[in-house]
């Protein structure tokens, strides 16, 4: 804080982080507001969603809820594949709908398999392969983190992560195949795929905690209320459990309603990127 009263004057990341300098300081910080980062100009929507889906080689009518996380301890990947096999359990034909996870395996975070099998995920859950040869990207359910490629036929897949990503082109593409986005994160300093997938024309819901509590509200998204907080050991700051069963309650809310409106609703969550996260 001391530190922060010495400058010139401060900016953060999210309205969030600022209300947390001005309440620590008693105001004492010259804080001028938040400057956020923008999403890139290859971030913007794709209209024929249908046809997007089946160059992906998904089926053009299924309905995806989307994330793009890390696969480290703090995204809630347990928590996250947890709802949404209690939301398969109560949505109609849940054969029309998937979980998209554009993430890493092997990492430093979650042993995805076991999560698969635990919760009986395996036919459910897709993920982007790369093709390290082409640099070409595919969505696939897992298949481990070495798999053949449909570029190649041959076993020279990864599934995508920081090493082998994608380009921002490629990124809102798969962004673009998404119906509802999801940042299911214990915290976040920012959490930049909600603002890009806002950017692409997709909703979005989150853990209302840290940044996401800011970020949320100024895309128009929804909000998953913690469960509970605890206390990390390792930094002394508190982190959410959010509510799984809450998180069920959206999804279900979300698809219920007629895709003409989901539609409207995703064109007004690309107004408020528009709105609140330009340069």
């Amino acid at each position: 804080i001391a530190t922060y009263n010495s400058a010139d004057a401060c900016l953060t990341y999210s309205d969030w982080a600022g209300e947390v300098l001005k309440n620590q300081s008693g105001g004492s910080i010259n804080y001028l507001g938040s400057a956020p980062p923008s999403a890139h100009p290859a971030y913007k929507p794709i209209e024929n969603k249908e046809e997007l889906k089946k160059s992906l080689g998904l089926e053009p009518d299924c309905k995806i809820i989307g994330t793009v996380m890390r696969n480290q301890r703090r995204k809630l990947y347990p928590d996250l594949f947890i709802a949404f096999k209690k939301f398969l359990e109560q949505v109609p034909n849940p054969d029309k709908y998937y979980l998209y996870c554009h993430t890493s395996y092997p990492d430093m975070g979650w042993d995805i398999p076991e999560l698969l099998q635990t919760n009986k995920l395996s036919d459910k859950v897709l993920f982007t392969y790369v093709c390290t040869e082409t640099k070409r990207h595919f969505a696939s359910l897992f298949k481990g983190g070495l798999a053949q490629s449909p570029f190649t036929n041959k076993l020279g897949a990864m599934l995508s992560s920081v090493k082998l990503g994608l380009s921002y082109e490629q990124l809102a593409q798969i962004m673009n195949v998404f119906d509802l986005y999801v940042q299911y994160a214990n915290s976040e300093g920012f959490g930049l795929p909600q603002v890009e997938a806002a950017a692409c024309g997709v909703p979005v819901c989150g853990t209302d905690y840290s940044a996401m509590e800011s970020v949320l509200r100024q895309l128009g998204g929804y909000p998953i209320k913690p469960k509970g907080m605890y206390k990390e050991l390792e930094t002394g700051c508190l982190r959410a459990v959010p509510d799984n069963e809450e998180a069920v309650k959206i999804f279900l809310d979300f698809f219920k309603k007629p895709e003409a409106m989901r539609r409207k609703e995703g064109f007004n969550t690309r107004q408020k990127f528009l709105e609140h996260f330009q340069w």
